[in-house]
């Protein structure tokens, strides 16, 4: 049930203490997933998301800080 005002994010309870949320996959550049997976275990990867107003979230792009 979405919230009486104001932006949600729509999720699916997936088993204990997980939630997805429809942007766990996402598809790179052949050639290009070994920079994004350092970045990730560095921590300098984050996720441009947006949200539409049904709130399904839809991720927009990768960016390496």
């Amino acid at each position: 049930m979405p919230p009486p005002g104001g932006k949600y994010l729509r999720g699916t309870i997936q088993g204990w203490n997980q939630v997805q949320f429809g942007i766990e996959s996402y598809y790179v550049q052949e050639g290009k997933g070994h920079e994004y997976e350092d970045a990730i275990r560095q921590r300098r990867l984050s996720a441009e998301v947006t949200v539409a107003p049904t709130g399904q979230a839809a991720l927009v792009g990768l960016r390496i800080e």
